[in-house]
């Protein structure tokens, strides 16, 4: 089953699933992000509570489960203190009362308390669950799923062990970095940004994000996002969530990745359906048919030794092209940044 993301709002909500409406018996939740708490994704709509009651409406009518998701790296102004974390249980009670059962969260605090009010809870990828031992404390606090930390998505060992402590969630089209410096970093700097912190004017982490991928093609293979035509994979070893990322992006790109994932394959441009920065689409065309067989040729098997290994070098040479776009990129506005 797949979680899908929706813009915020309850009308691009109601629009999504209005297009989706053919396919819905694939989708189990319609997932936003509620800034008031902070999240780990940059924002494109400004959702409050009222927001997420009306959103909840929509998805019940549709017969799909709506998620809320809370999940910023940094979590001081939540958990370090006690009138704070007061009002993050009150706004828990408030989304019980609006009829949401599913919450995505990365602070272990927030998900025991979550999960003793009788929430399904999934913890976040932000909270980088990369392994058996520590999918099983949050087991322990009470979390019923985790989304794994997209950078061991393709080691399927990995993977298959984890799920056999708790149920697991894989993002199948993130378009990071793979073994990113900045992403711990970029992921605070939303933290505080979503929630109206701080204002980001210049993001560096943006810049190096795009132009270390201009300067090495592997990068682009690198990234841990799962083809649409993987995913058997994926159950072949007991993995049935998948979560389809990008819910900063419009409707219409939203019900393109979903519908390439539900499909089990994708035609052309691999980027046009990942959750990248949209100026990588107008710069770079990444052939889908040429990464078949990647996953259990090289990718799964992967132990980072890059420069010894030379697999993605390889499969870039192949799969990858420059288009030189820039222009349009940055013409029609759409390269990617920080919108808190």
């Amino acid at each position: 089953m797949f979680s899908v993301p929706s813009p915020g709002d309850p009308e691009s909500t109601s629009e999504l699933l209005r297009r989706l409406e053919d396919v819905l018996d694939h989708v189990d939740r319609v997932y936003l992000g509620l800034p008031q708490g902070g999240t780990g994704r940059a924002t494109v709509r400004a959702v409050d509570e009222a927001d997420v009651a009306e959103v909840a409406e929509v998805c019940d009518s549709h017969g799909v489960d709506v998620e809320v998701v809370i999940n910023p790296l940094c979590t001081v102004h939540i958990t370090c203190d006690k009138s704070a974390f007061r009002a993050f249980e009150a706004t828990l009670g408030a989304l019980d009362d609006a009829g949401v059962e599913h919450l995505v969260l990365s602070d272990p605090m927030t998900v025991e308390t979550a999960a003793e009010m009788g929430f399904h809870v999934s913890v976040s990828c932000v909270a980088h669950v990369n392994e058996p031992g520590k999918a099983e404390r949050f087991a322990e606090l009470g979390a019923s799923e985790v989304t794994v930390d997209t950078a061991v998505n393709r080691r399927l060992d990995v993977v298959s062990e984890i799920a056999d402590v708790i149920d697991v969630r894989v993002i199948v089209n993130e378009g990071c970095l793979r073994y990113c410096p900045y992403r711990l970093f970029h992921l605070c700097e939303f933290s505080h940004a979503s929630r109206g912190d701080v204002t980001v004017e210049d993001d560096p982490y943006f810049v190096r994000c795009i132009s270390e991928r201009l300067d090495d093609p592997a990068e682009i293979v690198r990234s841990p996002f799962v083809r649409p035509e993987d995913l058997d994979e994926y159950e072949g070893i007991g993995v049935s969530a998948f979560k389809i990322a990008g819910r900063a992006n419009s409707v219409a790109w939203i019900e393109r990745a979903v519908r390439a994932y539900i499909e089990g394959g994708y035609e052309g441009n691999l980027l046009d359906v990942l959750d990248c920065p949209t100026v990588l689409r107008h710069l770079v065309y990444l052939d889908n048919s040429a990464l078949d067989g990647a996953l259990r040729e090289g990718w799964s098997s992967c132990r980072g030794d890059c420069e010894r290994c030379g697999f993605c070098s390889e499969l870039a040479r192949r799969a990858v092209r420059f288009l030189g776009g820039l222009k349009d990129a940055v013409g029609s506005g759409e390269t990617g940044g920080v919108e808190a």
